[in-house]
């Protein structure tokens, strides 16, 4: 199946998701998240609000919150992704493609950032991702500065034995389900 394809197949069954297994999934991919000590020991998380049906990020947000850690969320600025400091009184409107982002921007350097949390629409075992198309996050995540651990969060039925991918993917270091954690092979 091509990209395209996939794209429509996984959204759809993304769609279908009732709002308390959105919820009860969610928390279970948290949970594990919580048990990864690479997750635990950064200091500095990017972070996705997420937008039609993606894993929910609030369980986690909180939790770096309580944990004292800087939080940064993506910021689309003209062709390029960038990242911007987020706090629980930050004023959120609604910037590109409906995702949300802070009104007043700081924009944290790409080498400051300890840990990724990306979002996609499908994922492999080798823990590759299919996002949304427009090549925002393999851009950004592809650059040398980047050293930070990558992370998707996935429903486990987003994860397949294949996702169709070009050079200039982005392969991340895990993805994790409510059922496991994928690493990269």
């Amino acid at each position: 199946m091509d990209k395209a394809a996939l794209r429509t197949k996984f959204i759809k069954l993304r769609e279908k998701l009732s709002p308390p297994d959105l919820s009860s999934k969610s928390s279970l991919i948290a949970k594990n998240l919580f048990s990864r000590k690479e997750f635990t020991s950064a200091n500095v998380v990017a972070i996705y609000f997420p937008i039609k049906n993606e894993v929910s990020t609030q369980k986690i947000i909180d939790f770096l919150f309580e944990h004292k850690k800087r939080v940064v969320v993506p910021v689309v600025n003209g062709n390029n992704l960038v990242f911007s400091e987020y706090n629980k009184s930050a004023v959120l409107a609604e910037g590109s493609f409906g995702v949300f982002e802070p009104v007043e921007k700081i924009i944290v350097p790409a080498g400051q950032i300890d840990f990724f949390i990306v979002p996609g629409i499908a994922f492999d075992s080798a823990c590759f991702r299919l996002g949304w198309g427009k090549g925002f996050y393999d851009k950004f995540l592809s650059k040398p500065i980047v050293m930070g651990l990558k992370a998707g969060l996935a429903f486990d039925f987003q994860v397949v034995d294949s996702v169709p991918h070009d050079s200039f993917d982005v392969q991340l270091d895990f993805v994790v389900s409510e059922k496991t954690v994928y690493r990269k092979q």
